[in-house]
């Protein structure tokens, strides 16, 4: 959906650091959503300005099942991908690229939290990046996106995601990160992002930022789970003991 003051060529000019994208287009769309709204972000670049067709697909898909679909981009985007977004229901913006996706994160974390805090409770918000691309069938992609849905929604789990990590610390890996209305809606969620700095470096955005949110809800008693929960699988199938064992990685750090 395109707020009606963009100017497209700027949109793909280079912007200053210290510009905030202007979210107030689709603040508009969530606060008057008549339900508990879904929220989809993807933070895209492509210094090309490219958005594949995986995506486009997937987006359109999101839409359809009553989506609120907003893309970030720190990079704009080429003539066709414009063209796409100018006649689809997607809200996008174009951003700096400070903080990567992490400080993209951040922007749409905070306006879910202030919303609900206005009294407009989100159904759940999902934060991806397109370092990955989506695979197989649209119906399979979606599939897996309800499973995250799923694990906050029928269980004591607030932040879920698809893999998981170890370094500095376990936590949930924010290619693809899903919070419950409840945990959106936490001042822990709340307080971690306010808080968070992201004029940092990239070791220290993963650290800080991808660490540090696993980290920070953890300490406030908030549960997390990955779909794919990859260390505990090394840990426990017998043939993948006996060959970390044969490479000495015996520790978290060294599944990593």
């Amino acid at each position: 959906m395109i707020d009606e003051h963009l100017d497209f060529a700027h949109f793909r000019d280079e912007l200053s650091l210290d510009y905030v994208p202007d979210l107030a287009a689709f603040r508009r769309r969530v606060e008057s959503a008549t339900t508990p709204p879904k929220l989809f972000h993807l933070h895209h670049y492509d210094s090309l300005g490219y958005l594949p067709f995986e995506w486009r697909d997937l987006l359109d898909a999101l839409s359809g099942h009553g989506y609120l679909v907003l893309i970030t981009s720190a990079s704009g985007f080429d003539d066709d991908a414009v063209a796409y977004l100018a006649s689809s229901q997607i809200s996008f913006v174009r951003r700096p690229n400070l903080g990567l996706c992490i400080g993209a994160y951040r922007d749409t974390a905070l306006l879910a939290s202030n919303v609900s805090s206005g009294g407009q409770c989100c159904d759940h918000l999902i934060l991806m990046n397109d370092s990955i691309l989506p695979i197989g069938a649209i119906e399979d992609q979606l599939e897996n996106l309800d499973a995250l849905v799923r694990l906050v929604q029928t269980s004591d789990i607030s932040l879920s995601g698809f893999t998981e990590s170890f370094i500095y610390g376990h936590h949930l890996q924010s290619f693809c990160l899903c919070a419950g209305g409840s945990l959106v809606g936490d001042p822990a969620w709340q307080l971690f992002w306010s808080f968070l700095d992201v004029r940092v470096d990239k070791d220290s955005l993963i650290r800080n930022g991808e660490v540090g949110l696993s980290l920070a809800l953890r300490s406030a008693g908030i549960k997390l789970q990955p779909l794919y929960p990859l260390i505990a699988c090394l840990l426990s199938d017998p043939a993948a003991i006996e060959e970390l064992q044969y490479y000495r990685y015996t520790t978290f750090g060294g599944l990593n």
